[in-house]
């Protein structure tokens, strides 16, 4: 009977800090996140055709074919102009259906005849339907090679959990180096 006693009383001064040290708020106001347009553009070097994905921020309400209308250049070095075009969302974006958009996908003109170069400076300017407009701009990484594996040298196979050593080449004008 002690024991229960001597339990009841150790949990009692347990839990009386615990009871006695917890709050309640009030009110709570969270932020709704603001609306705004985000493109997502990648040059990609030695190709004719260059896309962009323009959504809203992600739980801002935006839903759908959601950048409609966009004016989307792209100066390259020499003035020469890149334009795009809407086209199919699956140009964009490979790993949802397109029933499921969520923005709008657009693409260089087929008659397009620049070529994204390494080193180039590239200046981007979007308009919006709304008249608003985003620009940027860019100088695309130099060029880089693989050092180790040397190239054309290796196996189509690595055996599971094996390391494979890479090395590659600096490149000016990058930032960061991705490795998948």
């Amino acid at each position: 009977m002690r024991v229960k006693t001597l339990v009841k009383a150790l949990a009692a001064i347990v839990l009386c800090p615990v009871l006695l040290s917890s709050c309640t708020l009030d009110k709570v106001t969270t932020a709704e996140p603001e609306d705004v347009v985000i493109a997502e553009i990648a040059l990609r070097t030695g190709l004719l055709k260059q896309i962009a994905f323009l959504h809203h921020t992600l739980g801002s309400g935006a839903a759908g074919d959601s950048v409609p209308d966009a004016d989307i250049q792209i100066t390259a070095p020499g003035n020469h102009m890149m334009r795009f075009a809407r086209t199919a969302l699956t140009d964009c974006v490979t790993d949802r259906p397109a029933r499921e958009q969520l923005g709008t996908c657009y693409a260089t003109l087929p008659t397009n005849s620049i070529t994204v170069d390494p080193g180039g400076l590239y200046s981007l300017r979007i308009t919006l339907a709304d008249g608003k407009v985003m620009t940027s701009a860019m100088t695309v990484p130099n060029d880089f090679h693989f050092v180790h594996p040397p190239p054309g040298v290796g196996t189509c196979t690595v055996a599971p959990l094996t390391p494979v050593e890479l090395t590659w080449t600096s490149s000016s004008n990058a930032w960061v180096y991705l490795n998948e």
